[in-house]
């Protein structure tokens, strides 16, 4: 796929890594030309959604540490658990692969026959 500057937007809002305002994109887990590598590597746009809830899942270690808790005098601060969020990322990851297949078997086949992609793991 071709990715264009409206492509990288609307992959960046579907990944979750909008720009926050006075900010770059060095303010985000992507920088355009990752988003745009992944736009190419993709067929659709679903397609590169995918591969990118995929690559934030493998980032979530690193960014979140070993801490889950924390304790102040009487306060206790819990943090999401890794499992947590790694399990959020790969339901996206899958979430944006199902759409892909949808929208590449809307527009392949005749009328009477349409041919879909086998899974595979």
């Amino acid at each position: 796929m071709t990715p264009t500057p409206e492509l990288v937007v609307r992959l960046r809002r579907y990944l979750g890594e909008k720009i926050p305002p006075g900010g770059t994109e060095a303010d985000t887990r992507f920088m355009d030309k990752e988003l745009e590598d992944l736009l190419e590597e993709s067929q659709t746009i679903f397609g590169a959604a995918s591969l990118g809830w995929t690559e934030k899942a493998a980032m979530i270690q690193t960014e979140m540490g070993d801490v889950e808790e924390t304790r102040t005098g009487q306060e206790t601060y819990r943090f999401t658990q890794l499992k947590d969020r790694l399990s959020h990322a790969q339901t996206m990851a899958q979430d944006y692969r199902k759409r892909e297949r949808e929208e590449l078997t809307k527009s392949k086949g005749s009328f009477m026959f349409s041919i879909a992609p086998p899974e595979v793991l």
